[in-house]
């Protein structure tokens, strides 16, 4: 069921709005875009739309994040995706919680290791030097390969030279704003979306990981090691 808040005498949706958006959309066709109606429409014109749903009624919206979270990323046997959970948490943090008081609050659970996910995601997103069919492929939080990614920048060797520092204890992200880390970072995230760089060959172990990151520096650099900012 999903799950929704009461303030205002309204109801909001905090997980499940997208079936909630399809059930509103089965029983008046016409709040869909215009190149859907027909379609929905037809779809319904055996079936008789569902007017009533049960959800479940969170007291407050901390109360349902600690639900959700428990639900999506713990006890659960369709988890969210890991860069799923890491938009989560960011989330949180965008609205004003601290690093430290989400590890406080989400007690075993790894913060600083979704927090530099999202922002090394978010890094992927920003940069200029991908396609953007590439860049849509990172978009997708479902199908974009995080773990191969988080094993590359995970590696001391491949910081070192790119010049990424994680802050040890809350995870947050610094990276070189040039040119030079952009076509480096640009090349590694295209190549994970093409599976040319995966866990099992180029990134698997730490002597191939030096071997492909020497090799970016070269080819995209001439060698050039980055310059801090």
């Amino acid at each position: 069921p999903p799950v929704v808040v009461q303030e205002k005498k309204k109801f909001y949706v905090l997980d499940g709005n997208r079936r909630v958006v399809s059930l509103k959309a089965m029983l008046k066709p016409g709040i869909t875009p215009d190149n859907f109606i027909a379609r929905v429409r037809k779809m319904m014109k055996n079936f008789a739309p569902i007017n009533k749903i049960e959800v479940r009624v969170a007291t407050n919206r901390e109360d349902a994040q600690k639900y959700l979270a428990a639900k999506h990323t713990k006890n659960t046997r369709r988890p969210w995706p890991a860069l799923r959970r890491a938009y989560f948490y960011y989330a949180q943090k965008e609205k004003g919680q601290t690093v430290e008081k989400l590890i406080e609050r989400y007690k075993g659970v790894d913060i600083p290791k979704y927090i530099r996910m999202y922002e090394m995601h978010h890094i992927a997103l920003s940069l200029e030097g991908i396609p953007d069919e590439v860049r849509k492929k990172v978009a997708n939080k479902r199908s974009f390969q995080i773990s191969t990614l988080e094993r590359f920048y995970s590696d001391p060797y491949v910081r070192d030279w790119l010049n990424i520092e994680f802050d040890p204890t809350t995870g947050e992200v610094k990276v070189p704003k040039t040119k030079a880390f952009d076509k480096v970072y640009s090349r590694v995230i295209t190549d994970i979306v093409e599976e040319i760089a995966t866990s099992r060959k180029q990134l698997e172990t730490e002597t191939s990981r030096k071997t492909y990151v020497d090799g970016i520096i070269r080819e995209v650099l001439d060698g050039e090691r980055l310059k801090k900012t």
